[in-house]
């Protein structure tokens, strides 16, 4: 997620925590993981502490866990504003991906000027017709 905090946009990852940094917290306050989350949810200082630290080293600040200070409300603050931003941001790709496919928004081709057809408008217009008076009924001559 994106934390805008202290005048920048720190990335942070909770779940990218690599083994060494999870040995370092243990090794300064003594958390396990699962130690490290339940602290995180009971806003344990000291697990906001390691926290800070974390997004710190995600970032390339690099400083002991002991020494990372900061205004802990604000943080607090900038994380759960992050939070709902990327919460807002996965259900509105969610709600995307859910609405069909609507109507052809290309309107269909126009009818070209002119007669549709090229061919005579009725079949009697084909119909040889007799010349110089002579009977319909006459055979045609060759």
């Amino acid at each position: 997620m994106k934390i805008e905090f202290e005048g920048r946009t720190w990335d942070f990852d909770l779940e990218a925590i690599d083994l060494q940094q999870a040995i370092a917290i243990q090794l300064t306050y003594g958390f396990t993981l699962n130690d490290w989350y339940q602290a995180l949810e009971d806003a344990d200082a000291r697990a906001l502490q390691c926290m800070y630290w974390l997004m710190l080293q995600q970032n390339g600040v690099i400083k002991p866990i002991k020494e990372c200070n900061c205004k802990i409300m604000a943080l607090g603050e900038a994380v759960t504003a992050a939070q709902a931003a990327e919460e807002a941001a996965a259900k509105a790709a969610k709600e995307a991906q859910a609405e069909p496919a609507g109507p052809d928004p290309t309107p269909p081709p126009s009818p070209p000027d002119g007669p549709l057809l090229s061919a005579p408008a009725s079949p009697t217009a084909t119909i040889p017709q007799p010349l110089n008076g002579e009977a319909a009924h006459a055979a045609p001559t060759v």
